[in-house]
């Protein structure tokens, strides 16, 4: 857990002040590595989220991380995305993570809401936000003419938004206001209305997953609406493999990862260059 900076007053400083905090999944640490040394040259603070544990544990992520951030003059947080289970989640904040995400929507309101709590106790005697979604965020149903399902139930309901951050008092939110995770194959349609009326109810960090592929003007204006934390993963991964795939190309026959690497974080710099300033973050640490 970061011990030069605290996670809520970051959090709460970028909610009070319209920026919002570029948060980025991790599946290496090269790729960990570039995010973080480009936020350090735009001194913006940074989430690290980690999401795939199937070569890693929990705390082989932070060690690296906390490792490396040390010797950076940014907070650099670790966020555990998408742990599905109460049981993950405690491992993630016994391991030293500064927030960890519930994911419980695909749960009925109550038992979101009873998993939520029981994480939220156990993350407040340890000192680790917690972030909880309610409504449904896109992740890909397609429908027989390719495109995705735009449909109510994809949106956050207000009602349950509330019922469960005043049973709860969790830190962060993520909210289902037309976002999707993925790539967007339509034009994508944010519902600006539900997030000013969710955020007008509550007054509290908002979180967009999906933020690859979103126009820098669509996803601005849904920062001033309220979103604190974007989410971004595949816009990361594919600036990454692209460079690292052009690099290998080139050696042709028998080509080495090590000659790769470089060029595949100058590929991603790139991509948290564009959401430093999507997200208006920079100088912000």
């Amino acid at each position: 857990m970061n011990s030069r900076f605290n996670f809520k007053e970051v959090l709460k400083d970028a909610h009070d002040n319209h920026y919002a905090i570029p948060s980025f999944d991790i599946f290496d640490m090269h790729g960990a590595k570039a995010m973080m040394d480009c936020a350090a040259e735009y001194k913006t603070p940074l989430i690290l989220m980690c999401i795939a544990f199937n070569h890693f544990r929990p705390k082989h992520f932070i060690s690296f991380i906390e490792s490396y951030s040390a010797d950076l003059d940014i907070p650099v947080f670790v966020h555990m995305d998408h742990a599905r289970t109460v049981e993950l989640c405690k491992e993630g904040i016994d391991a030293g993570f500064d927030s960890v995400m519930i994911d419980a929507s695909a749960d009925e309101l109550n038992e979101n809401i009873a998993k939520t709590l029981e994480v939220k106790k156990y993350a407040d005697a340890r000192g680790c936000a917690v972030e909880s979604e309610v409504g449904h965020i896109k992740n890909g149903k397609i429908t027989v003419e390719g495109g995705y399902v735009d449909r109510e139930d994809f949106l956050v309901h207000t009602e349950d938004a509330v019922k469960l951050v005043d049973a709860t008092h969790v830190d962060l939110l993520a909210v289902g206001i037309g976002n999707q995770h993925g790539f967007y194959v339509e034009e994508p349609h944010i519902h600006f209305d539900r997030l000013k009326e969710v955020h007008d109810a509550l007054n509290m960090p908002l979180v967009m997953h999906g933020g690859s592929g979103l126009p820098k003007e669509m996803v601005q204006e849904s920062i001033k609406g309220g979103i604190t934390k974007c989410n971004v993963a595949t816009d990361f991964v594919t600036h990454y493999t692209d460079g690292m795939l052009a690099a290998l190309n080139k050696m042709g026959e028998h080509p080495m990862l090590l000659g790769a690497l470089d060029p595949a974080m100058e590929a991603g710099k790139e991509c948290v260059k564009h959401w430093i300033d999507t997200c208006m973050s920079a100088g912000k640490a």
